[in-house]
């Protein structure tokens, strides 16, 4: 038993850093540990309070790691890591409050921001002009000019600007989705997959995340699908 769950984790390890190499993505490896922490989930045991703390503490450190390796500069780790264990300040502080005074009450961008996340897949040689990931646009809302990726705010701002006034409709809409999708993870006579599906919504933590996320679900269930057919052949 032990040995089948070295192989799913060794199987997860190649899925992240195949979606870090290709994507450049640090999240990418973030999406790999969370799949393998789901499969334990379900198939083992939950979490004690002490492990989830563990995660939760490892999570900026392998971030502040990952975004050194990214810069190609080890020595920044150090630095990016702080930054990532203030993340929620910095989101607040730098983040949300600039893009809210630059949308205002008139520029909202009426679901742009999940237009973009559905077409990212499709390869930028088959589509030149496709838009650039929605994060690059909060950059410029905020007035960054850094190189190397975006920024994010959270999920009621990112509601408004893409809804304006009437984000709460869909905010109330998606606690109400995440509600049932517990159900879901809950209730053990629902399809494994199905399961699996529930839970890597929930863990997106947003409709954009979501949304831009689809092509990693899909790899997954994928994996999974290819994993099981195997063990049942053997």
């Amino acid at each position: 038993m032990i040995f089948y769950y070295k192989v799913v984790a060794f199987y997860s390890f190649c899925l992240s850093v195949f979606l870090f190499l290709t994507t450049g993505n640090k999240g990418g490896v973030l999406v790999g540990v969370t799949l393998f922490l789901l499969f334990f989930h379900l198939k083992k045991r939950g979490f004690k309070w002490y492990e989830y703390v563990s995660y939760y503490l490892a999570m900026p450190l392998a971030a502040g790691t990952l975004q050194g390796i990214r810069g190609g500069d080890l020595t920044l780790i150090a630095s990016q890591i702080a930054v990532f264990f203030s993340y929620p300040v910095i989101l607040y502080q730098a983040n949300s409050i600039p893009i809210m005074n630059a949308v205002g009450t008139e520029n909202f961008f009426w679901g742009e921001e999940y237009y973009t996340g559905l077409v990212k897949f499709i390869p930028r040689f088959l589509w030149p002009d496709k838009p650039l990931s929605f994060d690059y646009k909060l950059k410029e809302l905020a007035n960054y000019d850094f190189e190397g990726g975006g920024i994010y705010t959270t999920l009621c701002n990112d509601l408004y600007i893409n809804f304006g006034y009437y984000y709460f409709i869909f905010y109330i809409l998606w606690l109400l989705f995440i509600h049932y999708l517990y159900g879901m993870v809950m209730d053990d006579k629902r399809f494994y997959y199905s399961r699996i599906i529930a839970l890597f919504i929930i863990l997106m933590g947003g409709i954009a995340s979501t949304i831009g996320s689809c092509e990693i679900l899909l790899l997954f269930l994928l994996f999974l699908i290819l994993y099981y057919s195997r063990v049942k052949t053997l």
